[in-house]
């Protein structure tokens, strides 16, 4: 947990939770909330959950968590975020004009070509 306090700053909630005893067919829901302390790349681990099969001790299992992402998370500043899901005019501009040139071209070439074609069998 040395990157979370590294990186982060905890707002609410607890960071680490333990329980005593879980009864069969319940759960418990565990949140808490961090605040980035500056962008970064980061690789995150999984979550992990330590268990025992009976309340007599019985054998310790593992779970682990999924991981989003391949496990690389990427935390923005907060005046990032906007930035990036702003719609993009310049990019959809320029696509539409490759596009158009695109069509126009072989458009310009058959009309010129056809007209050529037409003129030289009227002869």
């Amino acid at each position: 947990m040395s990157w979370l306090r590294e990186n982060f700053t905890a707002e609410a909630g607890i960071l680490g939770a333990h329980w005593e005893k879980l009864p069969a067919g319940q759960n418990i829901t565990h949140n808490f909330v961090v605040v980035p302390s500056r962008p970064i790349v980061m690789r995150a681990t999984p979550a992990t959950v330590s268990y025992h099969t009976s309340s007599r001790g019985g054998k310790e299992l593992t779970a682990f968590s999924s991981i989003p992402n391949y496990g690389y998370l990427r935390i923005y500043r907060a005046n990032e975020v906007p930035n990036r899901s702003l719609p993009h005019y310049f990019e959809w501009t320029v696509f539409a004009a490759l596009v158009a040139a695109s069509l126009a071209l072989p458009a310009f070439l058959y009309s010129s070509s056809k007209s050529s074609f037409a003129a030289s069998q009227r002869k």
